[in-house]
């Protein structure tokens, strides 16, 4: 099988493994047209907490040009990923939170939660103590 433009750029990048096991295990899968460019979107936003303010400005269109997509594409395939997440594993998604979630979480909420929980899985492994699940 033919890996597409966006699949070759994540893997360069070295989106990280992390972000996408967790959308794995929320449900999300490769096929999906946002599923890379998530991954890369929680890896920034795990490693620079402060780009959860500057989605639309900043987030979104770096995002866009590293895969050749357009901005209005970006957000509608975040937006779909997350609907399928909530649909099919909205129990992790609200482990990941922390807190009971009575609405499907906006896309900058997402993100932020799934950077967060990443950040916290590394601090555990720094200190040596198992990840959790």
């Amino acid at each position: 099988m033919k890996e597409t433009k966006r699949q070759k750029t994540a893997a360069q990048e070295g989106v990280a493994t992390n972000a996408e096991q967790l959308l794995r295990n929320l449900g999300a899968t490769g096929n999906l047209r946002g599923f890379f460019c998530t991954a890369y979107m929680i890896q920034q936003v795990e490693k620079m907490p402060d780009a959860v303010y500057l989605v639309t400005k900043r987030l979104y269109p770096d995002t866009a040009k590293r895969f050749d997509v357009s901005t209005i594409a970006v957000e509608r395939n975040l937006r779909t990923l997350i609907k399928v997440c909530w649909d099919r594993n909205q129990d992790l998604m609200e482990a990941i939170a922390g807190r009971p979630l009575s609405d499907r979480p906006t896309n900058s909420v997402f993100l932020d939660m799934m950077g967060a929980y990443l950040r916290r899985q590394h601090e555990r492994e720094s200190r040596g103590a198992k990840p959790a699940e």
